[in-house]
């Protein structure tokens, strides 16, 4: 073959673990990371949440937020009330299950709600260009 060592880079692997000391914080919760009562969803809470945790769809021209939320199973209606209280689109709910059995839960936005998610956040931060939608017209 005609491979070269310049065409190729190193690999990294990732991998984080649970932690048992966690659970002395509030926002850890006895079945894990858990959002708190008291958070407000500022363009900052929810621009770092999207940043770890979302994703930029796109489905044909259509551009759109989807954000994990699995920790956060069973709590739809706090999910809801921390939107609402932002004056922020509500999100569908789609639970699932993993092929190991576990539940997940992501958060969808339609296009338009999506659009007025990523102008509350404002400006993305360095390095995270490519979830954004000011990138990707």
């Amino acid at each position: 073959s005609n491979a070269s060592e310049e065409n190729y880079s190193d690999v990294y692997k990732l991998i984080t673990r649970h932690h048992p000391t966690l659970h002395k914080f509030d926002w850890y919760g006895k079945k894990g990371k858990e959002w708190p009562l008291t958070i407000d969803l500022t363009p900052t809470t929810l621009k770092h949440w999207y940043i770890c945790d979302g994703t930029h769809a796109i489905q044909g021209n259509s551009h759109y937020i989807q954000i994990a939320a699995s920790n956060e199973i069973g709590n739809n209606e706090k999910i809801c009330t921390l939107f609402q209280s932002a004056n922020l689109p509500t999100p569908k709910f789609n639970e699932a299950t993993r092929r190991d059995g576990s539940k997940k839960l992501d958060l969808r936005f339609s296009v338009s709600e999506s659009e007025k998610l990523w102008e509350y956040m404002g400006e993305y931060l360095p390095g995270f260009e490519y979830k954004w939608l000011s990138n990707k017209r």
